[in-house]
């Protein structure tokens, strides 16, 4: 689906006669993904491509002498397999800097994504997702506490570059200074490792690069830089992170500072922080029952949605749903935002229950909706004891209370209407 805030395009007042044009989507459109190149990207491609044509009788004299060697099954593991694993490997040494560093910064690791793939550190819930604090490439991570956070975060994403710039260093020096050995496997061995160098350094210098990726997540260059500007993206993002903590925390976002959530939705642009910031602005506005800043935090997470990954992606469509089932009692909006995910099946149980719930609702089925409340919130008590899990309970208890009370206010609603109309039949 595109948007209508992607086509840039000024509408008049008749073509858009709600408050909230991208809830209220006008008709369906294709949604435009940005499949640009990020500028580490090109830089990390032309400088292959470069080094390639430069190096290109290096190259034909290394291939001369594999044949010559008559070793066929080196030459394919040298022309094809050293220089993949020399990516993997530059990759792997970018995300360990990160770590290491983030462990001795205060950090601990929550899962390392590879990718559909995640492997969960222990003592994480699997059943009941948290809030994804830090992530940083193939890692996500959360600080242990708040304490000189802006230092801490320097260091983290610094050591990401670094070690791509520095561990190629140390095995190009132990290489120079281990006496030569000839024979197939160490040519083999010495050649990986001048292959992993320039990958590794070519990645380094691409990740310091100032921009935003696909997705619109800030490139390790661009965070250093905002973090020593100490800007107000910078700040944006320190907040983010405190208010994800403070969410896996079992806080609850109506208790959340006021102007911690006007400061995170301080500044807009198409980046990932954008849909984050405005995301958990929605839920600070939704646990108060403010529903009209709730409305335009939603419509602005949901007007930049391109910058975000699959995952928010149906998490912002499933969440617009639910708005439009639950507050404004449309299940033809709400269905229509259900056919944007991706893929239902991916979706949790607790997250299928709860959007059939309000699907229910909308449908003018109230008590079977209030039935269905009760095992949804069964299936939350059913999960491991945790903070996130309590925080789940309390919301579904919330729920049910302003379920019966709207039910009620209904009833109250239908027999004042019904007393009136035998008074008025009494009467003629």
């Amino acid at each position: 689906m595109e948007l209508i805030a992607d086509t840039k395009l000024v509408f008049s007042a008749q073509y858009f006669p709600t408050s909230t044009p991208v809830l209220d989507v006008l008709r369906p459109l294709s949604f435009r993904r940005r499949d640009r190149l990020s500028t580490g990207a090109y830089f990390l491609i032309s400088s292959a491509i470069i080094l390639g044509v430069a190096e290109m009788s290096l190259l034909r004299s290394f291939a001369d002498s594999i044949s010559f060697a008559q070793s066929p099954s080196m030459f394919w593991i040298a022309l094809l397999a050293v220089p993949c694993c020399a990516f993997l490997a530059a990759i792997a040494a970018h995300e360990a800097g990160h770590l290491l560093v983030g462990r001795m910064a205060g950090f601990e690791p929550v899962r390392i994504k590879v990718g559909p793939f995640w492997f969960a550190s222990q003592g994480v819930h699997q059943k009941l997702r948290c809030e994804e604090i830090l992530s940083l490439g193939f890692a996500v991570l959360k600080p242990k506490n708040k304490e000189h956070l802006h230092r801490r975060l320097l260091y983290l994403v610094l050591a990401g570059p670094l070690a791509n710039l520095f561990v190629p260093l140390l095995l190009e020096a132990v290489f120079y200074l281990l006496p030569l050995q000839w024979g197939a496997g160490y040519f083999l061995a010495s050649f990986g490792v001048h292959v992993f160098s320039i990958v590794s350094l070519l990645f380094g210098i691409a990740s310091l690069l100032p921009d935003t990726n696909a997705t619109g997540n800030f490139s390790d260059g661009a965070r250093i830089l905002m973090l020593l500007k100490n800007d107000l993206r910078a700040a944006r993002w320190l907040t983010i992170i405190e208010l994800q903590l403070a969410l896996n925390l079992g806080e609850h976002p109506r208790s959340w500072d006021e102007k911690l959530v006007n400061r995170v939705v301080a500044i807009k642009d198409d980046s990932l922080d954008t849909v984050v910031a405005n995301w958990l602005a929605y839920l600070w506005a939704a646990g108060r029952q403010d529903l009209t800043p709730a409305t335009r935090y939603l419509e602005d997470a949901l007007a930049v949605i391109a910058s975000s990954p699959s995952n928010l992606r149906d998490r912002l469509f499933l969440e617009a749903a639910v708005f439009q089932a639950w507050y404004r009692h449309s299940a033809s909006k709400a269905q229509f935002w259900v056919s944007q995910i991706g893929n239902t099946s991916l979706l949790s149980p607790s997250q299928k229950l709860r959007l059939e719930i309000a699907l229910l609702w909308a449908e003018g089925r109230p008590f079977v909706a209030w039935e269905k409340l009760g095992e949804y919130l069964q299936l939350v008590r059913g999960l491991p004891v945790s903070s996130v899990r309590d925080l789940a309970e309390k919301g579904v208890l919330e729920w049910k209370a302003q379920m019966e009370s709207r039910m009620v206010a209904g009833a109250w609603a239908t027999m004042n209407a019904w007393s009136e109309e035998v008074e008025a039949h009494s009467s003629v």
